[in-house]
């Protein structure tokens, strides 16, 4: 008899498993426990020639090296990523502008007044690089601080590249590096 019809045999109503549960008495060799009766539920991974390997129905896609990229991670990389913030948009000032937050300016003219966010929240971050080669732009503080002072920044130095983040109403904004 094939092993096929032996487990359909088994399975097939009024064999040993048709209940779908297994005791103690029909598994031969098997050590008692003190509780032979499992009550969960187990879905193990399918692989099938037509649909590949899946889990829970759903479709496997990664490849090996995929998945072992991600060997030991054991929290969400998704959320993980969310929470970076995305590479400062670029944006070349030639003339007075009012600075958006996670943006980065590029001061490309003399005398350029960048006032910064008006209602900064903490961890804004404005990125500036004076590429002109000049010494007399200003950095509008907006109703907020600048390194605790109320008062403008002046750019004194040619070809100076920082970035302002916004601490708290005290400090205002400070300079990241």
């Amino acid at each position: 008899m094939s092993k096929a019809r032996v487990l359909a045999d088994l399975v097939a109503e009024g064999g040993e498993l048709a209940d779908g549960a297994i005791s103690v008495s029909e598994v031969t060799g098997a050590a008692p426990t003190a509780d032979p009766t499992f009550t969960g539920t187990l879905t193990a991974p399918t692989l099938n020639a037509s649909t590949g390997l899946q889990i829970g129905g759903t479709d496997i896609t990664a490849s090996a090296a995929e998945l072992n990229n991600v060997a030991g991670i054991n929290t969400n990389v998704q959320a993980q990523l969310d929470t970076k913030k995305e590479e400062f948009t670029p944006v070349v000032v030639t003339a007075n502008t009012t600075a958006v937050a996670d943006r980065r300016y590029f001061l490309n003219a003399a005398t350029i007044t960048l006032t910064l966010p008006a209602s900064p929240s903490a961890g804004d971050t404005v990125s500036l690089s004076e590429m002109g080669g000049n010494a007399d732009n200003i950095i509008g503080r907006n109703g907020s601080n600048i390194q605790s002072l109320a008062e403008d920044m002046t750019i004194d130095t040619a070809y100076a590249s920082f970035q302002l983040q916004y601490v708290d109403a005290t400090v205002g904004w400070a300079i990241a590096h």
